[in-house]
């Protein structure tokens, strides 16, 4: 294939980098945790270390439990948390597994400390879903595992809010990774939405569309607050989308993909077997690969590869597709040498 067909082949080119150094997440796009620490009977415990770790990129952060036992951890960037608890003359307390999505307020109750040894630890498995008691919105979440797992048309994540409640199938979506249009939610129009990516507003001048589109590997959630959200989200009519990428860990990790749709996988449509037309060129082929990992230097730079992180994907749409099925009236062989015919009596006059 010579260059210039290649590059008339390479239709849409969409590649996305980020970069991390810790959390970096703007406002609307990061969640709280907090809790209170007591004793065996229920008493406040003060100035218990709390220790908040990220499981993937084993970013951890600390605080000192106040008077009453309280803690807070605000503007953690969304994934899944471990939070130990350490205290003389108490066993330690490590709970894993507590997921936080995007602009979340997670209260993970009381955590009750028993009398031992700061080298015992007590380890509890989060399993039961965590009630959300600090704020009132109507939201629903895709995480990474559906994301992966369930099909969206042209690999567009818009397509795929329409398993949401309150989420109208509107035909939103496109064929190819190319704008973002958001959904119609709770009866209100989509140039009403807001649209963030990282907390970033990523709204063009007429609401509804996203000015930088990524693709389906770039995307670790997305979480849709219908109404009653907090005011950081910014002001909107009608829902809210929040968009969270991915980032780099502690380990290199990636993957390669290919996808295709042909006319020989299709049936031809009633038109088209009208008039004896044969199915037409119909060719969708999605080919892209992503890649993250630390950013060290072994020996001399960030050598617990807990300090900067990197994630690259990229995706090619090398994609024909045909032209819609046209009707023309054209003049009659007469008419173009100027005889035209005499309208009958019964013609309607103009």
């Amino acid at each position: 294939m010579s260059k210039r067909c290649l590059s008339s082949h390479l239709m849409f080119f969409a590649a996305f980098v980020s970069f991390s150094g810790g959390s970096l997440l703007a406002q609307s796009s990061n969640g709280t945790i907090s809790g209170r620490v007591a004793d065996s009977s229920g008493g406040a415990i003060a100035g218990a270390q709390v220790r908040a770790v990220n499981e993937v990129d084993r970013q951890a952060r600390t605080f000192d439990t106040s008077g009453t036992g309280a803690f807070t951890f605000p503007q953690l960037a969304p994934g899944n948390y471990t939070i130990s608890v350490k205290m003389t003359g108490f066993k330690q307390f490590e709970k894993a597994g507590l997921h936080l999505s995007a602009s979340d307020s997670l209260d993970i109750g009381t955590i009750r400390l028993e009398l031992g040894a700061v080298s015992e630890t007590v380890e509890v498995k989060a399993e039961t879903a965590e009630v959300e008691i600090n704020s009132g919105d109507r939201s629903a979440l895709i995480d990474s595992r559906e994301i992966s797992d369930l099909m969206a048309r042209g690999r567009d994540i818009m397509a795929m809010l329409q398993i949401l409640p309150g989420v109208v199938n509107d035909a939103t979506g496109s064929d190819v990774l190319g704008t973002f249009t958001t959904p119609t939610m709770d009866g209100m129009r989509n140039n009403y939405n807001s649209l963030t990516i990282d907390g970033v507003s990523s709204n063009t001048s007429q609401g509804q569309n996203a000015t930088t589109p990524i693709n389906l590997d770039a995307i670790a959630e997305v979480k849709v607050l219908a109404n009653s959200y907090p005011a950081e989200v910014g002001p909107s009519a009608s829902g809210a989308v929040l968009i969270a990428t991915k980032s780099g860990t502690q380990s290199f990790h990636g993957g390669v993909y290919y996808y295709n749709r042909n006319e020989a996988f299709n049936a031809n449509n009633f038109f088209n077997n009208r008039q004896g037309i044969p199915t037409q060129r119909y060719r969708y082929n999605t080919v892209g690969e992503d890649l993250g990992g630390p950013i060290y230097i072994p020996g001399h730079f960030n050598r617990t590869k807990q300090k900067l992180f990197f994630f690259f994907t990229q995706e090619i749409d090398p994609n024909q597709t045909p032209i819609a099925l046209r009707t023309f009236t054209v003049p009659t062989p007469l008419k173009r040498q100027g005889d035209f015919p005499k309208p009958s009596k019964n013609a309607p006059s103009i």
